[in-house]
């Protein structure tokens, strides 16, 4: 969102790696990042990604490494994906362990969390993901005492999704994910009385 960056281009991205990706065969996310973001750096994104064996959440600041680089390795998923190198070390996606690591986000006033894997979706995984959300949250508003607001996917935008993971995967359906995505951003601004939506 901060880079304004299409889903045309990303789709194109992700069809020119998945093409030519082994049949059951690991991504390397790079080569999608890469094609997306190049060189470019923004300090206004931050990404989180994993460090194995201890399991270990790290920050990624976009200011300090290219977009690409935070986007590859906080979008590696572990055994789907080749681990992403940063500094030396091999870094994968904290989706693993972490729902929206909202608990490593800085103080403020009100947090805005938006949570795309929550309750409803994939039955009993999305609740284990919303246990996590919870539980995350919670630990933000204990050390930074702040407000949250949490958006989760409505139930027109779990189904544009599809029932399970070869659907969620699947670069045919972010259209209508993304189209069910916007109006629930809408729907949600409006009743939060934002009165200008920046064009995407």
């Amino acid at each position: 969102m901060v880079t304004g960056t299409p889903l045309a281009a990303i789709a194109e991205a992700w069809r020119h790696v998945d093409a030519r990706t082994p049949r059951n065969g690991r991504v390397r996310g790079i080569d999608i990042t890469e094609r997306i973001f190049g060189d470019a750096r923004d300090g206004r994104v931050t990404g989180v990604a994993l460090r194995l064996p201890l399991a270990r959440r790290v920050r990624l600041s976009g200011g300090s490494h290219r977009l690409a680089d935070v986007v590859a390795a906080s979008s590696s998923p572990w055994g789907l994906a080749h681990g992403h190198l940063v500094d030396g070390r091999p870094l994968y996606d904290a989706g693993t362990v972490s729902n929206t690591a909202a608990d490593l986000a800085p103080g403020a006033d009100t947090l805005l969390v938006l949570a795309p894997l929550a309750r409803g979706v994939l039955g009993w995984q999305g609740r284990i993901w919303e246990q996590r959300l919870v539980r995350e949250v919670a630990l933000w508003r204990l050390r930074h005492r702040g407000g949250v607001r949490i958006v989760r996917p409505t139930a027109e935008v779990v189904s544009a999704g599809g029932g399970g993971w070869s659907q969620i995967m699947d670069m045919r359906s972010a259209p209508a994910v993304y189209a069910a995505a916007r109006r629930q951003g809408r729907s949600v601004a409006q009743a939060w009385g934002v009165r200008r939506l920046q064009a995407a």
